[in-house]
């Protein structure tokens, strides 16, 4: 895995659990 910001990965490169709202995506990390 790259060190790349999140922000800057498309949303397509994110498993279906990381597609999730932040508030849900923040709980789990």
């Amino acid at each position: 895995m790259q060190h790349i910001p999140t922000y800057m990965i498309p949303a397509a490169s994110y498993p279906m659990w990381e597609q999730e709202p932040v508030g849900i995506n923040d709980a789990d990390n």
